[in-house]
């Protein structure tokens, strides 16, 4: 796993002030957890989004925010927006032992086409997107990706229990949770469909059946 990094700076303006530090292109960041006193921080925004970008809520960062402050590992626990416009607010990051386990929830991303789908002229319809997995801070991957191709029937069902886990990486989710499966719309559904476009059709009409209006020839 590739090692993100975080240089924080030291927050001196609290409350209020916060949005004349935004205004500046910083953004307030809290650290908090562990035995240790919470720190008001603060990180330029640019970098944060990158950072934010990169580790996503289950990648372990490593922060420094002072010559002496030395390295901590956190993850990202909240983040705050604003509800009108969008804007980042504020960060908070969770302190972490990267030497004890912890349970994380990962996003499920499906990769690829179902042959099964295709042959049976459906969609493959996504139950379970996260899986809890138990793991080390540094050994979490950032999400599952499954490949469809492996549903290659129609009656094909992915579930938890067909994930591929990493060394070190256990689940805690239940192994009999579906991922996936294949829906065939009926017969008598399409049928339905084929009609109500049909009504629609004839009843918006069309410019090659629209009759003439007469005309006077004597004019």
């Amino acid at each position: 796993m590739e090692k993100i990094s975080l240089a924080l700076q030291p927050r001196l303006t609290l409350g209020k002030k916060n949005s004349r530090l935004r205004r500046s292109g910083y953004i307030p960041v809290h650290l908090y957890g562990g035995s240790l006193p919470p720190e008001p921080l603060q990180c330029e925004q640019k970098i944060l989004y990158r950072t934010m970008a990169k580790a996503g809520s289950n990648t372990p960062i490593s922060i420094t925010w002072s010559d002496t402050s030395g390295e901590t590992w956190a993850l990202i626990r909240e983040i705050q927006w604003d509800p009108h416009h969008g804007d980042l607010l504020h960060v908070d990051f969770l302190r972490i032992d990267i030497a004890q386990k912890i349970t994380a929830t990962i996003p499920i991303v499906l990769v690829g086409d179902s042959p099964g789908a295709k042959q049976a002229g459906g969609v493959v319809v996504q139950a379970a997107r996260t899986v809890q997995v138990s793991a080390l801070p540094l050994d979490l991957p950032n999400e599952f990706q499954v490949d469809l191709v492996a549903m290659d029937d129609p009656q094909s069902i992915l579930h938890i229990s067909d994930l591929t886990l990493p060394k070190n990486v256990e689940l805690v989710s239940g192994p009999s949770e579906l991922i996936a499966r294949i829906e065939v719309m009926k017969e008598e559904a399409i049928d339905a469909l084929v009609e109500t476009e049909l009504e629609q059709d004839i009843g918006s009409g069309s410019p090659d059946d629209t009759t003439a209006a007469p005309t006077d020839e004597g004019a």
